[in-house]
């Protein structure tokens, strides 16, 4: 990631904290941790750069909304499909 897309990311960051895709990559189903660390790695510089307040909504509130928002989700597909 170059020096641009770096601090337009930390703007980005702080700016829409609630709506960041944590990654944004396509690494799915990693052949080892090395490579899954490579990523998570990557972004390193960028979590320096950050509040303590967006670090915080990004690494724990993006996923807390996701899973509270699915869970409402599934169990209302619960109760109508399930017999």
């Amino acid at each position: 990631m170059n020096p641009l897309h770096r601090r337009l990311r930390i703007a980005r960051v702080h700016t829409y904290k609630f709506e960041f895709d944590l990654f944004d990559t396509g690494n799915v189903a990693p052949n080892d941790q090395a490579t899954q660390m490579r990523v998570h790695e990557m972004w390193n510089p960028i979590w320096a750069k950050l509040t303590a307040e967006a670090s915080r909504k990004v690494r724990l509130g993006t996923c807390e909304r996701l899973c509270d928002g699915a869970r409402g989700k599934v169990r209302a597909w619960e109760a109508a499909n399930v017999k």
